[in-house]
């Protein structure tokens, strides 16, 4: 199992190292004091920063430099204030915002820093800002007299992507919970539903847990572990198209049981349910499969649940059969959809 555990997170690491690589963003003819401030309010994002001397002439200049940029960010200089630009050149999206002050007010500077720094996020984290620019017309005599377009919303919020949005996770889940004399190891199919946040997620999450037999001289004992919870699920580290989280839970375990005599004279036990509270602490891998945050994923899942007030499986006439682990390790492979 430790050779299969450990292909799994090479693999899953292999995945996530192909979208990981730093968004590329220039700077046109940003003032050296401005440039400091982005460069200090971005310095947590996981992109590439690059200069160039000179603003461009207009939205076409903007995007025909060649810089290998995803994300080209200037300034223009307004009767009614400041106009900072931020061009997506992938997607052909621009989004214009006017601020009052001046370049050489301190609290203007860190305000211009503040919106690209989020806007910038909300491009790391696959959302959309601005508005689309329109596809260059391959048609050398167009129409003198298009039809305008309707007026788009000039300021859209650049942090949409942190918009909260549902998700549904299936997998398979594995657990050693003590129970031996042939039984192997707990496993199960993994269902959750739950809302995500790119800092947080909360679900609920059941493992429905397949029969087992434990065999002795005179029985076999048909053993099913299950699992019902909710999850807090905080963010620790996002790169890319790789997450790592630390989930928290608390539920309950339920263990059904049902006694089949092996020998002549036996009295089965009758068929019984146990439940008992369960918690858990994981730490969870997950990479995107698709190149955007919303695509869907795939998990790996490592940890273990304290279990509460849990069963002992006895013979009849008490004599002690198994005593399960309070803390049961366990393992989980599933896929989200968003």
């Amino acid at each position: 199992m430790l050779r299969t555990l450990a292909c799994l997170v090479c693999t899953l690491c292999l995945l996530g190292a192909a979208g990981s690589e730093p968004m590329r963003v220039a700077l046109l003819g940003v003032p050296e004091a401005l440039a400091e401030r982005v460069e200090g309010q971005t310095s947590d994002l996981d992109v590439e920063r690059i200069r160039a001397p000179r603003p461009p002439a207009d939205l076409s200049d903007a995007m025909d430099r060649e810089d290998d940029a995803r994300v080209r960010i200037w300034i223009e200089v307004r009767p009614e204030g400041l106009a900072l630009f931020v061009l997506d050149v992938r997607d052909r999206r621009v989004l214009v915002r006017v601020f009052e002050g001046a370049l050489e007010e301190s609290a203007t500077l860190e305000t211009l820093a503040v919106a690209v720094r989020s806007t910038l996020r909300a491009l790391s984290l696959g959302g959309e800002v601005g508005v689309a620019l329109p596809n260059p017309d391959p048609d050398p005599n167009p129409d003198p007299d298009p039809d305008p377009d309707p007026d788009p919303d000039p300021d859209p919020d650049p942090d949409s992507a942190n918009d909260p949005h549902p998700f549904a996770t299936l997998g398979v889940s594995l657990a050693d919970d003590g129970a031996r004399r042939g039984a192997g190891p707990a496993l199960g199919v993994h269902l959750g539903l739950g809302v995500a946040w790119p800092a947080l997620r909360l679900s609920a999450i059941a493992d429905l847990g397949l029969e087992r037999t434990l065999t002795d001289p005179s029985t076999h004992v048909l053993l099913r572990r299950s699992r019902a919870a909710v999850a807090v699920e905080p963010t620790l580290l996002r790169r890319g198209r790789v997450r790592l989280a630390i989930p928290l839970s608390a539920g309950v375990f339920v263990y059904g049981r049902r006694t089949e005599a092996r020998a002549p004279g036996v009295q089965p036990t009758p068929a019984r349910r146990t439940v008992a509270g369960a918690l858990g602490a994981a730490l969870a891998l997950e990479v995107t499969l698709a190149p955007r945050p919303r695509g869907v994923s795939l998990r790996l899942d490592l940890g273990a649940q304290v279990g509460v007030g849990l069963p002992d499986f006895v013979y009849e006439g008490g004599a002690l059969r198994d005593r399960l682990f309070v803390v049961q390790p366990g393992i989980r492979l599933s896929v989200i959809v968003p």
